[in-house]
């Protein structure tokens, strides 16, 4: 059985090719029977018809299977998943858009029937939802997603499992982009991440100077001097050794300019720089400029294989 999110993927997909729904008499204009066959889901979601579901080749039935659970969920209708024999994930599309838990209870498969209870569970942020899951082991998961969704941290003091603590502190932190809350993440991989997310979404710099790893720090500067595409902040960065990867995101970024490569004091940034911008721009003189001597090579090689 198809999980109802990964169904939600193909309509997405679908829409995409067949562009603004269209009235069902357009739909059988379409040549191609896969665009017809998004033409008809969209018109039947938006119309709230299932029976132009029936008009979908049987070769796509992955797709006509997507066409009725949508129709369900569009209309709030869980009797329509048994009328049209589509089952559990019928069921799940059904419980969301309604917002019912007890609808889970329709579905026969055990894990899918957790998956929804867990899923309805956050979009209620109901947390006795999850004392309701079949398999207790997706509970701390659930307590999880629902402090993520209610941004309450205090949630997470209440995961008996010990990683799951660890993620819910992490990613509720990350959610209220409250730099104060990674302290308490314990373990350093998880604490340097939960620093590293809210650094790229504030685009604040300073807040990479938090992380232990030294590679993790980096690429925290990197990706925020990408983003922010401000040299000034590179330049205001307290050490050579955060100054180093944030020029690299600023020059490789969207400025493309390999002057900034000089400001690079490490050797290794440096020719990863000048090798990064041959590439970009597509000019093998920029090879020259690197000094470590395979790194060079490598780079000539690739103007000569695919130049």
């Amino acid at each position: 059985m198809m999980k109802s999110t990964n169904l939600l993927v193909v309509i997405a997909l679908l829409i995409l090719l067949s562009g603004c729904p269209s009235p069902a008499s357009q739909c059988e204009q379409k040549s191609d029977p896969l665009t017809m066959a998004a033409c008809y889901t969209q018109v039947a979601v938006a119309q709230k018809d299932e029976s132009l579901c029936e008009k979908i080749p049987a070769l796509y039935q992955t797709i006509k299977t997507a066409c009725y659970q949508e129709v369900a969920a569009a209309k709030q209708d869980p009797a329509l998943c048994e009328k049209t024999g589509q089952g559990d994930g019928c069921y799940q599309s059904v419980a969301l858009a309604m917002r019912d838990e007890s609808i889970c209870a329709k579905i026969k498969d055990q894990f899918w029937r957790s998956e929804c209870y867990l899923q309805v569970a956050e979009v209620k942020q109901d947390l006795s939802i999850c004392d309701k899951l079949v398999d207790k082991s997706k509970i701390p998961q659930c307590y999880e997603h629902v402090a993520v969704a209610k941004k309450d941290i205090s949630i997470c003091e209440n995961i008996e499992d010990k990683n799951y603590t660890e993620w819910c502190y992490r990613d509720v932190a990350i959610a209220k982009q409250d730099v104060a809350a990674c302290t308490k993440v314990k373990e350093q991989l998880y604490r340097d991440q939960c620093y590293k997310a809210i650094a790229i979404d504030k685009k604040e710099l300073q807040i990479c100077e938090n992380i232990a790893d030294a590679e993790a720090k980096d690429l925290c500067y990197k990706y925020v001097a990408e983003f922010k595409n401000d040299l000034s902040a590179c330049d205001n960065l307290p050490s050579q050794s955060a100054k180093d990867p944030c020029y690299y995101g600023v020059a490789t970024g969207e400025q493309k300019d390999p002057s900034i490569c000089e400001k690079i004091q490490n050797q290794k940034h440096k020719d990863n720089c000048y090798d990064t911008m041959a590439s970009i721009k597509q000019d093998e003189s920029f090879c020259d400029k690197i000094k470590d001597s395979e790194t060079k090579d490598t780079c000539h090689t690739l103007f000569h294989l695919f130049g």
